[in-house]
């Protein structure tokens, strides 16, 4: 009897007790600049190449084939934006349980924002390329997902890439 009043008085704090408070947005102090993102985003004679992968704990290799990889000018709001996502500003990591918790943990994003990017696809081998690019800084963004059983693992992953005059940059987003 004394278990069940134990565990009829455990029921009872636990209902009580309240959910954690949904995480906070987060606000972007950064003005979005549409001229400079589009002057970025026009027509150059640079090319960014490369794979992007993440090596499992038992020694296994999962690359990004069949997923998306973003590229974004690099401006003081994509900086501000991808240095809160990432924990930094030249490459990082954002495991997919973080992401699946909090799809867009910012207060507001800029509509031209999210339209103003370049994409592609990553080929069956995991390997995925971006030409015709203007001179200046981008971030490569990668996603690399898989599933073992009901639990999704990886995340997205980048990497800062800077290309002028022609160049062909040559990256490997890895973790």
């Amino acid at each position: 009897m004394k278990l069940f009043y134990l565990l009829l008085v455990s029921l009872i704090i636990l209902g009580c007790a309240t959910p954690p408070p949904p995480p906070q947005k987060v606000k972007v102090i950064a003005v979005f600049d549409k001229d400079l993102t589009t002057k970025l985003l026009a027509i150059g004679k640079n090319t960014i190449k490369g794979s992007a992968l993440i090596r499992q704990s038992g020694g296994g290799v999962v690359t990004c084939a069949g997923f998306s990889v973003g590229l974004l000018p690099v401006t003081p709001y994509s900086e501000e934006r991808l240095s809160f996502l990432y924990g930094g500003l030249n490459s990082g990591f954002r495991s997919a349980l973080l992401y699946m918790q909090q799809r867009d943990p910012f207060e507001f994003t800029d509509p031209e924002y999210q339209k103003l990017q370049k994409e592609t696809k990553c080929d069956a081998q995991g390997f995925f390329k971006f030409e015709n690019l203007a001179d200046g800084e981008f971030f490569v963004v990668s996603t690399i997902v898989w599933s073992i059983g009901n639990v999704t693992q990886g995340g997205i992953i980048m990497q800062r890439v800077a290309v002028k005059g022609g160049e062909l940059a040559e990256i490997v987003l890895s973790r």
